[in-house]
């Protein structure tokens, strides 16, 4: 698997909260030195929003 494929598995984990404390710390350690993880830990969390806002919003339509 390469980086960037670990880099979006490690924002999921990260952004639904299924990391360990240690792992939580290590890749909170990270974000704070590595700024193109923080964007696309933020562009993840948008793309997430707006899907889960749509699934909502299909489910009210029906």
């Amino acid at each position: 698997m390469c980086s960037e494929d670990q880099d979006i598995e490690r924002n999921e984990a990260y952004a639904e909260g299924r990391m360990s404390g240690a792992e939580r710390d290590a890749f909170e350690q990270r974000l704070r030195t590595d700024p193109p993880l923080v964007e696309q830990l933020a562009r993840y969390r948008e793309t997430r929003e707006g899907v889960v806002r749509c699934v909502h919003e299909r489910e009210r339509a029906m």
